[in-house]
């Protein structure tokens, strides 16, 4: 959504310096038809409007793929147009404690678990083993003592058992394989935990950048880009300066707007990632 929203950005800005630069380039044609110039600047007006053009591609292309994955997430057709705002992000402030409920840390806390159960198995494996064994007949005839029985009498028997493992080498081993995978896991989750803190505090210290770039964009930046802007065109249009020196100026002002809106997402796409780290 934020992706398209940067797109409709950077294509307003497009525009904006698109209709610039195809009046610049009739004026060029204009000079130099009555030999007030030369080549050179027809030629330069049109490279401009050239960049435009192939920037108009690249913007149409990445917003394709963005209505393409946002139709895909959203199971629908129909392409959408995002209306918003596109100032970055707010994000859930959390300490580092709540990274542990990351649903990447629980698979691996899920592997480790599943890796002690099998090593417990393999263990109880050693241990002697018991059995009670009760049984309750009757029998009819002539019975092991030579006496007639007739079905009424009830015998009882009861059988205690213990099973004592013999050859526990093969056991062993597989247990110590065991208790090797184990401390492996245990390592694996205890190095996820660290490198999703490292990448979380890394985003943090990121997003500050990005914002205290963007408020010096906002206060100090692109107001003086405007201004200068203006007076260029203002000293263009009265022929005080060259068209060098005004596309000079010009591309310097949109090249600021540009890194404007490059910052904006780079905040955007930052503060995204801080909310997949301290998701649950």
């Amino acid at each position: 959504f934020y992706n398209l929203r940067y797109i409709q950005e950077k294509e307003t800005l497009r525009q904006k310096y698109e209709t610039i630069y195809l009046e610049f380039l009739q004026k060029a044609n204009l000079r130099l038809s009555k030999g007030e110039s030369n080549i050179l600047e027809k030629t330069i007006a049109q490279e401009q409007l050239d960049k435009s053009t192939f920037l108009k591609l690249k913007l149409d292309t990445e917003n394709e793929l963005c209505q393409l994955r946002l139709k895909f997430l959203l199971n629908i057709e129909i392409n959408l147009e995002p209306i918003g705002n596109i100032k970055y992000l707010a994000f859930e402030k959390a300490n580092s404690t709540l990274l542990l409920e990351h649903p990447q840390l629980k698979i691996l806390e899920q592997h480790r678990k599943i890796g002690q159960t099998n090593t417990d198995l393999e263990k109880s494996k050693t241990l002697p083993t018991f059995s009670l064994g009760y049984s309750n007949g009757s029998i009819r005839g002539v019975g092991a003592d030579n006496l007639e029985y007739g079905g009424f009498n009830r015998f009882h028997s009861m059988q205690i058992g213990i099973g004592i493992p013999l050859f526990q080498k093969a056991q062993k081993a597989k247990i110590g394989a065991l208790q090797i995978s184990q401390q492996v896991l245990e390592s694996e989750q205890k190095l996820g935990f660290i490198v999703l803190e490292n990448d979380y505090l890394l985003a943090l210290s990121q997003y500050k950048g990005y914002t205290e770039a963007i408020k010096y964009f906002e206060e100090k930046v692109i107001p003086n880009s405007k201004i200068i802007e203006q007076i260029a065109q203002q000293q263009f249009s009265a022929g005080t300066i060259t068209y060098t020196d005004w596309l000079s100026l010009m591309n310097q002002s949109q090249n600021v707007q540009n890194e404007y809106f490059d910052t904006l997402k780079l905040a955007n796409d930052t503060s995204i990632k801080i909310n997949y780290f301290v998701s649950k």
